[in-house]
């Protein structure tokens, strides 16, 4: 609480009936003051009042008479002022029984509004003040100017605000958006690595070098793995992509490059293989060789490729069946030329004239000539479908390369023989029965026929279902020794239909010869 004016660092009464009491004692003392000065003059002995002194008198009764006077003169104004404070107190509607803090309060606020009122008034007076104003108020201007400016500012600073938020929201985006490409990057950079073959793939596949083994094994794996690329299977998305659509055609180009490249290769080996054959002298047939020479050459040196031969059936299929067609056309150029060099020899030096019967009847006319051919046709049919007993019952012999014979001529053909080679035993002037003649040549050309059957399926893979990856992963056995082995029939109706019609292309002239052979014997008949 404040102090009281008057009373330094004293605290004013905190009760309301202490302030009441003093202000009314104060109150008490200057009525009896105001009374006392009120009351007339005191009375002289000659009944009138005392005569006041006169100017200049300095008696001592008068110095003291003026001093008490001055003395009086100001209680006399304490006392007014202090009855100006209680009609000041009313004035205001201060009531006697208010509390010092809350009178101390309104005084306070008078106070107050009196300062700001002697300021107003000092300032209203004083041009230098106006002045100071006058600058004031262009100052606050400028600071409303400011104020403006600043709100334009705050203004654009939102707007910038709002775009960077969107420009950060774009970033949030575009941060996805570059993980998904960088994703999807990663993804194609595996699809195109899982689709693109290393150059020396192709290079081999354009330059390997046919005629060695070592090559060939190397063609067929560079082959394998742009079979694997060209046959793998893509959804319709990623086979649409412009990057795998262009390495695609890209390999199939390739592909049928080498395709076109095996194909001629392989064709003019087959071409040349036969014309060597053909032109062979040592193979020529005369009196007393009777043989129907092997290819054990041609069967080991084609065998090499039926790796790519399979290859070429899953990619280049129309290549694949001309490969057959020329295969089958040059080996029956050669079979056309040995076996009617074979029936040849065989009826004119070793066919015997047939005895006549004492039964005529079944010697002479069409009957013996017509059960020769059926008997010589039904045994053929057997045995390409498959070899059966009917070899083992017929005294032909093989003759291995080096067997010598009586005179030199022999010695030089019998150099020309192979494993495969089969020949009748006969001198030069020994001479067969018909029947004889025509059941050994029937099973030497059946056991021919059974080999080169079993061989044609193996170099084109007609009677087993592979696939190229599975012939390099796990490559099937081969074996020369093998190919005149009974076989099973293949369960897979068109290769076996396939390879019939190649059998019927390469030996069509047989029956032709046999029908000459039934003839001679018929011819030879002695009535």
């Amino acid at each position: 609480m404040s102090p009281v004016p008057g009373s330094p660092s004293e605290p004013m009464a905190n009760s309301t009936g202490s302030f009441n009491r003093d202000f009314n004692n104060r109150l008490s003392m200057q009525a009896e003051r105001v009374k006392r000065n009120n009351a007339p003059p005191p009375v002289t002995s000659v009944g009138s009042t005392a005569a006041p002194p006169t100017a200049g008198s300095a008696s001592p009764h008068s110095e003291r008479n003026g001093g008490a006077k001055f003395m009086e003169d100001n209680e006399a104004m304490d006392e007014i002022a202090l009855m100006n404070l209680e009609e000041l107190l009313y004035d205001m509607d201060l009531a006697s029984n208010e509390d010092g803090v809350a009178l101390e309060t309104r005084l306070m606020k008078e106070l107050n509004s009196l300062e700001m009122t002697n300021v107003y008034s000092i300032i209203e007076s004083d041009d230098r003040i106006k002045n100071v104003m006058a600058e004031l108020d262009k100052g606050i201007e400028e600071l409303d100017d400011m104020d403006s400016w600043l709100s334009l500012y705050r203004q654009e600073l939102d707007s910038m605000g709002d775009d960077i938020r969107q420009i950060e929201s774009q970033n949030r985006g575009l941060q996805v958006q570059t993980s998904n490409q960088a994703s999807l990057l990663r993804e194609l950079d595996n699809l195109l690595i899982s689709i693109t073959i290393p150059d020396r793939i192709i290079e081999t596949l354009k330059k390997e070098v046919l005629e060695r083994e070592s090559g060939v094994r190397k063609i067929e794996d560079a082959a394998a793995v742009i079979q694997d690329v060209l046959m793998a299977k893509y959804d319709e998305d990623v086979a649409g992509m412009s990057a795998v659509r262009n390495r695609m055609e890209l390999y199939s180009f390739q592909c049928s490059n080498f395709s076109g490249r095996f194909s001629d290769f392989l064709k003019n080996k087959i071409q040349g293989q036969t014309d060597q054959y053909l032109n062979d002298k040592q193979r020529t047939l005369a009196k007393g060789y009777v043989v129907m020479f092997g290819y054990e050459p041609i069967e080991k040196y084609f065998i090499t490729y039926r790796g790519l031969l399979l290859w070429l059936r899953e990619m280049d299929l129309r290549r694949y069946t001309e490969l057959q067609t020329v295969y089958v056309n040059n080996m029956n150029r050669l079979y056309r030329k040995e076996i009617k060099e074979f029936f040849n020899v065989l009826s004119a030096h070793h066919v015997a004239k047939l005895e006549k019967p004492d039964d005529s009847e079944f010697v002479f006319g069409s009957t013996y000539h017509g059960g020769l051919i059926a008997r010589g046709g039904t045994a053929i049919r057997e045995t390409l479908a498959s070899p059966s007993d009917l070899t083992g019952r017929i005294p032909w012999r093989k003759r291995a390369r080096g067997t010598q014979d009586s005179n030199a001529s022999g010695a030089d053909r019998d150099s020309a023989l192979y494993e495969s080679s089969r020949r009748i035993d006969l001198g030069p002037e020994e001479k067969l029965p018909v029947d004889d003649a025509f059941a050994q040549v029937l099973s030497i050309v059946t056991s021919v026929a059974a080999r080169e059957q079993n061989y044609l399926s193996d170099l084109f893979t007609l009677t087993k279902m592979m696939s190229m990856r599975m012939f390099i992963d796990d490559t099937p056995p081969y074996s020369q020794d093998e190919l005149d082995t009974k076989r099973k029939s293949s369960l897979d109706p068109k290769s076996s239909k396939r390879l019939a019609q190649l059998m019927g292309i390469m030996y069509d002239g047989l029956s032709v010869e046999l029908n000459n052979l039934a003839e001679t014997g018929v011819k030879n008949e002695t009535v």
